[in-house]
């Protein structure tokens, strides 16, 4: 189900753009048809890359500067622009590594980590989102780390600049999302390059990073090219100030060891208790829950418009069918499920299974928010246990049982790239509102959820992600607003969001579709926040 991010006419520059993950980002772009400033401080590098381009067929330039000096950056966008026209995007991959312990650190080589790595970003950042701002619009993706979450012993200095290009990413997004200008972030984990070929013996990447790692393999760079594309792209409009995991679900939890027990793909697999057989030939099958209006609606179309089959599930089958007789594409079908019911689930997938063939994709979107009678939502003083076990049974047990009947049949009969997302919401990760908290603890449970899931699934092929959607323009939206609500609280949120508009089903079907796309192969135990930076504000 791989697609066309419709980049093509749009002009990017990619700093580090000679070797690894930058390499593989200008090649990628310039297989969609856009024009490519490979940007490195090899100046042959990146020449060599722009020949690779232009043998494509694709306009490019070769540039060489030092990412930290600012006045040379800036002379350097103001050529590209004249050469190649105004840039629409940016990403940031210059990026250097020299191991050594905090103890013996010198100052030298902490000042060239932190140079390139986080005040190189930001030279570059500055200089093209001036010029973006000014003509209000563009997209810049900055390249972080897995270790920005976490330490990494003999790197201080890098981890240091990694968790710093969070931050500055985070910011920017916010100063600049009113102007039309989005900043988003990618964290990859240990990934195929000639840096971490050179630094890390090949003992250590086969004996602790793959088996650390649920997907059991180094990231390949044109993973993490996939991902910057669509942060690029008009898929992720409505996504800014996000930092996307691409670690193959690394840091869903570090390790796989537990009780000398080896729960690593690889061990699995040889033991036998999952098989690598596939249904490589079958036409893929989409199972959305919740999906009879609003966002899952929205999703089953995006989803049909990719080329997926779509089993449309809602708890009664009438709006089900509405949504599913007006998908473009054939092979279709309505359903009803109550998702809280273990037996409405079980038959569910039976009677998809027997009459579609395997489910390749579970999208996890059913979900209530629940008001009470007076038209308010209820607080803690006034909230009933049936209140409290009525959400938990849509949006939390309704989650396992989907999962669980699913994953059952996939290891019993596994499809190639199988996936699963979750859908969250912003509130979990806010903290909360008043009135709320039977719906927030269900959605912060499917964030922990959805890790512990990436974790078991990954030697079934099967990717786990999460989705959390901030205010959208939906139907939930308008049964979820109070009435005491003065006049206008919509809009005034839409303006406290840093893209000043709320979301619409679309931007969460777009990302969706992404996450069970081939792009997102190395992106498994990930929250995806779609929510135009509101989490930052």
């Amino acid at each position: 189900m791989s697609a066309s991010f419709g980049l093509s006419g749009r002009t990017v520059m990619v700093t580090g753009g000679a070797s690894g993950i930058g390499r593989a980002c200008a090649m990628a772009l310039a297989r969609e048809g856009a024009a490519v400033a490979v940007a490195d401080a090899n100046a042959e590098g990146a020449a060599a890359v722009v020949q690779e381009i232009e043998a494509l067929g694709a306009r490019a330039v070769a540039v060489s500067f030092d990412v930290r000096d600012p006045a040379a950056t800036d002379s350097t966008i103001a050529a590209i622009e004249r050469d190649l026209g105004p840039l629409d995007g940016l990403i940031t991959a210059a990026g250097i590594s020299r191991p050594a312990p905090a103890t013996e650190l010198l100052t030298e080589s902490w000042e060239a980590v932190i140079g390139v790595n986080l005040s190189g970003t930001f030279y570059s950042c500055q200089a093209a989102g001036r010029r973006m701002v000014a003509r209000g619009r563009g997209a810049i993706v900055t390249i972080g780390s897995v270790s920005s979450l976490g330490g990494q012993s003999g790197r201080a200095h890098y981890c240091a600049s990694k968790a710093g290009v969070v931050g500055l990413t985070r910011d920017l997004a916010i100063e600049w999302g009113s102007h039309g200008v989005r900043v988003n972030c990618i964290g990859p984990s240990a990934t195929d390059t000639p840096m971490i070929r050179a630094g890390i013996p090949e003992s250590f990447v086969s004996g602790v990073m793959e088996d650390r790692t649920p997907l059991a393999r180094l990231a390949r760079p044109e993973e993490i090219a996939n991902v910057c594309l669509f942060l690029l792209s008009d898929l992720a409009s409505y996504v800014n100030g996000a930092l996307i995991m691409a670690d193959g679900g690394l840091s869903a939890g570090f390790f796989t060891r537990s009780h000398g027990r080896d729960f690593s793909s690889r061990a699995l697999l040889a033991q036998g208790i999952y098989s690598e057989s596939t249904d490589a030939d079958m036409t893929k099958l989409a199972l959305v829950t919740g999906a009879g209006r609003g966002i899952g609606a929205a999703i089953a179309h995006k989803l049909a418009i990719d080329g997926w089959r779509v089993a449309v599930c809602d708890l009664t089958k009438e709006p089900a069918a509405a949504v599913a007789t007006s998908l473009p594409g054939e092979g279709h079908s309505a359903w009803a499920v109550d998702v809280s019911d273990e037996s409405s689930v079980e038959t569910l997938f039976q009677a998809i299974e027997a009459a579609h063939g395997p489910v390749t994709a579970l999208i996890c979107n059913a979900g209530i928010l629940l008001m009470a009678a007076d038209g308010e939502r209820p607080t803690i003083f006034d909230m009933t246990l049936d209140d409290w076990e009525r959400t938990h049974a849509v949006n939390t047990r309704g989650v396992f049982l989907s999962i669980r009947a699913y994953a059952r049949r996939r290891r019993e009969r596994p499809v190639e790239g199988g996936r699963i997302t979750t859908t969250s919401s912003v509130a979990a990760e806010l903290g909360g509102y008043r009135g709320s908290a039977s719906y927030i603890s269900s959605k912060s449970a499917i964030l922990g959820f959805t890790k512990a899931m990436a974790r078991e699934l990954a030697p079934l092929g099967i990717t786990v992600n999460c989705v959390a959607p901030g205010i959208i323009d939906a139907p939930m939206l308008a049964a979820a607003t109070p009435r005491s609500a003065a006049p206008g609280s919509l809009d005034m949120l839409a303006q406290a969001v840093p893209l000043s508009r709320l979301g619409q089903p679309d931007d969460i079907a777009g990302a969706v579709a992404f996450l069970l796309s081939a792009q997102a192969s190395y992106i498994t135990g990930a929250t995806l926040d779609v929510n135009g930076g509101y989490r930052m504000a």
